[in-house]
């Protein structure tokens, strides 16, 4: 992401397990103002 302000919508998330550790060490990069929303039906 290269210091880039982001914002992840991940809808309706059924699980994190797996995948989430990849996606999160390619978003680290962004910008301090990047945000993440994350919602389930639990």
């Amino acid at each position: 992401m290269s210091k880039r302000k982001f914002l992840l919508i991940l809808d309706d998330l059924c699980e994190l397990d797996g995948w989430w550790g990849d996606l999160a060490a390619i978003l680290l990069g962004g910008a301090k103002e990047s945000k993440i929303l994350i919602t389930n039906r639990k």
